[in-house]
């Protein structure tokens, strides 16, 4: 799935960013985007995605970008400075799309990507959102979204509601005992760093969960991020307005990184297949080829569904 006009992965890291672009091809392929075009790429983080995208517009096309951090939005601004098209970028969560469009004075848009992964430069945030580096239990990926942060969850949040997250969101299955062990430790002292967490998840599981492949602190750190963002939540909301400001034959494409958010969107647009708005383009997600997997294995757990909207 490759195109004339776009550059590899490699080429579109920025110094200012370590993300790369996960199924950069397979984006610009699918996506079949006009020179003329309104995109909106909700999720811009350092722009790989949107500076590829940026090159297969004339200046008569639009280009809008949104991000909840505002050091991504400068970075991104700074690649994106001099592109063809007219660029658009706000400081704001992809679910406002209307609210954005409204305020630019455009009715609809022609096609539209979401990246629901964390970027890497996420772990450079000192944010809390890798268990290798002891920082405080933040999580929160934005600069102006909710108060709440993993701190607040795992110091005042219930047992029961605990092991929920970590089983529902974490595919964790050891969730109810890491949150009995949450509850016991926190009696003792507030759990303040990501190394405070990390022994307790330790303390929790079996010694041959500690040694496989994944960290045995991955899945309950995912599925904190998720709650401190409600990001499952932002998601469908955005999908939604996104679908309905589509124009005719406009298309969406989504990336996921786990399953939780992969079923998401999948019951999205067969909700929207059954309400006669549009239809899947593929019916299984596209998956990373085996020479982006040697490049960025982070790439490994991506899934790309693309939806249509009917003429």
């Amino acid at each position: 799935m490759r195109t004339q006009q776009t550059q590899s992965s490699g080429d579109l890291v920025s110094q200012d960013t370590k993300h790369i672009p996960v199924l950069l091809q397979e984006v610009i392929s699918v996506l079949k985007i006009g020179k003329d075009d309104i995109v909106f790429d909700g999720t811009l983080g350092g722009a790989g995605h949107t500076f590829a995208i940026s090159k297969l517009l004339s200046d008569k096309g639009v280009l809008i970008g949104t991000d909840l951090n505002s050091k991504a939005l400068k970075i991104a601004k700074k690649r994106l400075d001099e592109v063809a098209p007219k660029l658009i970028l706000e400081h704001n969560n992809f679910q406002n799309i209307k609210s954005i469009l409204k305020k630019h004075s455009i009715k609809n848009i022609d096609k539209a990507l979401l990246d629901l992964g964390w970027s890497s430069d996420h772990l450079d945030s000192k944010k809390g959102f890798s268990f290798r580096n002891n920082e405080p239990l933040d999580m929160r990926l934005g600069d102006m979204e909710s108060e709440l942060t993993a701190k607040d969850i795992v110091n005042t949040w219930k047992e029961e509601t605990l092991a929920d997250i970590f089983f529902y969101w974490g595919n964790e299955r050891y969730a109810r005992k890491i949150a009995q062990e949450i509850i016991k430790a926190r009696q003792t002292s507030e759990i303040q760093t990501t190394s405070d967490l990390v022994q307790i998840i330790k303390k929790s599981v079996p010694a041959y969960y500690k040694k496989k492949r994944i960290h045995f602190a991955t899945k309950v750190f995912q599925a904190l991020r998720i709650a401190v963002n409600s990001e499952l939540e932002v998601a469908k909301n955005g999908i939604r307005e996104i679908v309905d400001v589509l124009n005719p034959t406009g298309r969406l494409a989504v990336i996921s990184f786990h399953s939780g958010e992969d079923r998401l969107v999948k019951k999205l647009f067969k909700e929207f297949e059954k309400n006669k708005i549009g239809k899947s383009v593929f019916k299984k997600p596209i998956t990373a080829s085996e020479e982006e997997l040697k490049n960025n294995p982070r790439a490994r757990s991506a899934k790309l569904r693309v939806f249509e909207k009917y003429e």
